[in-house]
């Protein structure tokens, strides 16, 4: 126990961790609109030039007047509504805060150290980093959506580990007005 007092905080966190890159984000568009001298559409960083969808905001405003309670953190009416519209069993669904959340939880519930993770080229980056957190490795394969949808999926055969996770995660929603 000693020699963990005597480490400094720096000393607890593993190498893969110190050696990520921070994340640089893109300029705020009032600074590009200030810059160029011309109104600008910005269509990164899951932001929608139309704005929040009107039925969002009335969700949004239903939703506060609950907001003094806890929220069902099993998500038991969204995974209904979402099993009825797909006709999949709720308890095929995966509820999170985020892709992010969803490839950390994914990688929690299937992996475990030298296990491999498939994903197409190109996919989100923290696919990588969520593996090498479970001290796993990931396969990109080609492919990706529409026509070539199943390509990252063959790859599978191809992984040298019994135990594979694999997801493509590149499409940013952007909402809509419905």
């Amino acid at each position: 126990m000693t020699k963990l007092i005597n480490r400094s905080a720096a000393d607890l966190v593993p190498d893969f961790i110190r050696e990520l890159s921070p994340y640089v984000p893109g300029k705020p568009i009032e600074e590009v609109e200030r810059e160029l001298k011309m109104h600008a559409i910005k269509l990164a960083s899951n932001e929608n030039p139309l704005g929040p969808s009107p039925l969002a905001i009335e969700a949004a405003q239903k939703a506060l007047l609950g907001s003094n309670r806890y929220p069902d953190g099993g998500g038991f009416y969204l995974r209904e509504a979402l099993s009825k519209k797909h006709n999949i069993s709720a308890a095929h669904i995966l509820l999170g805060g985020g892709s992010t959340e969803l490839i950390d939880l994914s990688a929690r519930m299937v992996l475990r150290a030298g296990d491999c993770g498939v994903t197409s080229y190109g996919s989100f980056p923290a696919i990588d980093f969520h593996h090498r957190v479970r001290e796993s490795w990931v396969s990109e394969k080609p492919g990706g959506f529409g026509a070539n949808a199943g390509a990252a999926g063959a790859g599978w055969a191809g992984a040298d580990s019994g135990r594979q996770c694999g997801g493509c995660f590149r499409v940013q929603p952007i909402g809509g007005r419905e």
